[in-house]
C-alpha cells in the first residue's frame, strides 16, 4: 500500500515492473498528484504471500502474509506557473 503523506493511499495487487521509457510527463499505476505544495512523507508496504508444492500435487497458499513497510522518504511538492513578464510601456 502506497501512502502519499497528503491522507492518500492507493492498494495495488500486482507486482511492479520496469519503466524505461518513463519520463515524468507519463503516468505510472503508482502515479500520485498532490493539491497542495509542502514537503510529504511518503512511505510503501509490500505484503508478501507464499505458496508452495510437493511433487504431483498442486500449489498449496501457506496462511497469512507478511507486511513489511519501507522508511518514510521525504518529498518536496513544488507548483510553478509560465507568465510572460514585459517592462511597463512595452
Amino acid at each position: 500500500m502506497w501512502d502519499y503523506g497528503d491522507g492518500t493511499k492507493r492498494n495495488l495487487n500486482h507486482p511492479g515492473e520496469p519503466a524505461p521509457n518513463h519520463t515524468l510527463h507519463h503516468e505510472t499505476p503508482t502515479s500520485h498528484s498532490y493539491t497542495e505544495t509542502g514537503i510529504f512523507q511518503v512511505n510503501l508496504t509490500t505484503l508478501y504471500r507464499g505458496e508452495f508444492r510437493i511433487v504431483g500435487e498442486g500449489w498449496q497458499s501457506i496462511p497469512g502474509q507478511a507486511a513489511v513497510p519501507s522508511e518514510a522518504v521525504p518529498i518536496d511538492v513544488w507548483r510553478t506557473e509560465k507568465e510572460l513578464v514585459a517592462p511597463d510601456g512595452q
